[in-house]
């Protein structure tokens, strides 16, 4: 069983992705001001980290109460999460090109990760969001497959 500041990062990674879009909804609902991009990221980062702190915490729990089933659990959660990145990533494809021909209006189809409005910036964050939850899907898989008793 991984240790658990390599857990951690584990499921840091696996917690920020998914709330890059929660961040940029509340930008785009004006539940707080946008910055810009690094204050979105920055954003995610801080909603990410005790989710990620919590799995990881749990994770190294049940290996440590239970060491014959660690990898087991490793291999369980890392397999859900693949399931459950392949179909945010398939959300994050739609979602890019919903918001792109939404902002093609406001933005004269012009969408950059740094324009000062944040409909402008949802396409390339969608996209991004997409590449990230197809990269944690694949990583999530292997450490699955890789896992071994």
């Amino acid at each position: 069983m991984p240790s658990f500041s390599r857990l951690s990062g584990y499921a840091f990674i696996f917690c920020v992705i998914p709330a890059l879009p929660l961040v940029l909804m509340l930008e785009l609902t004006n539940r707080f001001d946008s910055v810009g991009w690094w204050y979105t990221v920055l954003s995610a980062s801080t909603i990410a980290l005790p989710f990620a702190l919590f799995v990881s915490g749990v994770l190294t729990f049940i290996a440590r109460q239970f060491p014959a089933y660690g990898f087991n659990v490793l291999r369980f959660t890392c397999a859900c999460a693949a399931t459950a990145f392949t179909l945010f990533a398939v959300w994050s494809l739609l979602w890019m090109f919903s918001s792109a021909s939404l902002a093609c209006l406001a933005c004269d189809c012009s969408y950059s990760l740094f324009a000062v409005e944040p409909r402008c910036r949802q396409p390339t964050v969608a996209l991004l969001t997409c590449i990230g939850s197809v990269g944690a899907a694949v990583w999530a898989g292997v450490v699955a497959i890789r896992s071994k008793k």
